[in-house]
């Protein structure tokens, strides 16, 4: 018996990367060299493939990609969504270092960035 597709996801976590075109994911290329990956790619991506099975994308989450300043990271996706080229972004999980000495003003500059910031994720290397 087939599965039964839902009608509508949510996607709660992916990336939009330029690492040639933004300065603040100089961490990101040094590591893992030139990528992009536009919100044009996502909704060809993710929307149109579950579209072409009956399944609608009601939204997604932005998740930082190791930037090296979340709020500019954070600021650049507002700007995609802003410009029309993003539409399904619902909510922005940003990067603050929560021990670092400006952890306080780093969250204030990431908060103001997007009004869509709901959350911070930090990386842990252990």
């Amino acid at each position: 018996m087939p599965t039964k597709l839902p009608e509508e996801l949510f996607d709660p976590h992916h990336h939009f990367i330029d690492t040639d075109g933004n300065s603040f994911q100089s961490f990101l290329k040094s590591c893992a060299g030139s990528l992009l990956y536009t919100p044009e790619e996502y909704e060809k991506d993710v929307k149109d493939s579950l579209a072409s099975v009956g399944v609608k994308l009601s939204g997604s989450v932005h998740v930082e990609a190791m930037p090296d300043d979340g709020a500019e990271e954070s600021a650049w996706v507002q700007d995609l969504i802003t410009s029309g080229r993003c539409t399904t972004v619902k909510a922005i999980v940003g990067s603050v270092d929560l021990a670092s000495p400006n952890a306080a003003t780093d969250m204030a500059k990431l908060k103001s960035s997007s009004p869509l910031v709901r959350g911070v994720r930090w990386i842990l290397e252990i």
